[in-house]
């Protein structure tokens, strides 16, 4: 994968947060009490909006919904997908990037209200075979580090799997089971420190607690 490719791929990810963040703004908006706001909102100008922060935050493309109760009000594709120069469209695929983490930590607390996990249970619980390169530090990495990114796992650690392509059923198995090679960089519990490898291995407590497929 080129580096412009890399890059396009995390701005296009930009793109994807950003219309979330002006799809709420927008519904803030839509509930306000002024006479102009009770008409609805100005979706020329908020599309105005989004070019302008486009091209200040030097985005290639966004795709953008704005979603009123349970019906779809707005929906708008800006800038282009690829080198190519496709255009955007309300449906284009991007990818969904770290977004994932909130679906994942989501689900990781509605098993915690279910009574299936405990947030200061060692991770070795969930996964008996789970363990970083030192063995005694294994046994002490709780739930609740990984999701707080204070396991001591370094961000460096995280990053390989977000340039593989493995889409077999046990992708997310083995890439939490090379985590023994993973030498850690401050004790549990000590320091925060972002790392996808985290999140991956919550993915996997899912898939093993819920007894279903993380994708399902």
């Amino acid at each position: 994968m080129s580096t412009r490719t890399v890059r396009r791929s995390v701005t296009l990810a930009l793109g994807a947060l950003f219309a979330l963040v002006v799809l709420g703004m927008t519904q803030a908006l839509a509930t306000g009490n002024s006479p102009s706001q009770a008409i609805g909102p100005d979706f020329d100008a908020i599309d105005a909006y989004v070019q302008e922060q486009m091209q200040e935050m030097r985005m290639p493309g966004a795709a953008l919904g704005i979603v009123k109760g349970d019906k779809i009000v707005h929906l708008e594709g800006f800038g282009d997908a690829d080198d190519s120069g496709r255009e955007v469209t309300p449906h284009t695929p991007f990818k969904i990037g770290s977004m994932s983490k909130s679906f994942t930590a989501l689900a990781i607390m509605q098993l915690v209200e279910d009574g299936k996990i405990d947030l200061d249970a060692p991770v070795q619980h969930y996964i008996p075979w789970f363990r970083v390169a030192d063995l005694e530090a294994s046994k002490r990495i709780t739930v609740r580090h990984l999701l707080n990114q204070t396991s001591g796992i370094p961000k460096a650690a995280g990053l390989t799997f977000v340039y593989e392509e493995d889409s077999s059923k046990d992708a997310l198995e083995k890439e939490v089971r090379a985590t023994r090679y993973v030498e850690l960089t401050h004790p549990p519990g000590k320091v925060y420190q972002y790392s996808n490898l985290n999140y991956t291995t919550l993915g996997l407590i899912v898939q093993m607690v819920s007894g279903e497929p993380y994708e399902r």
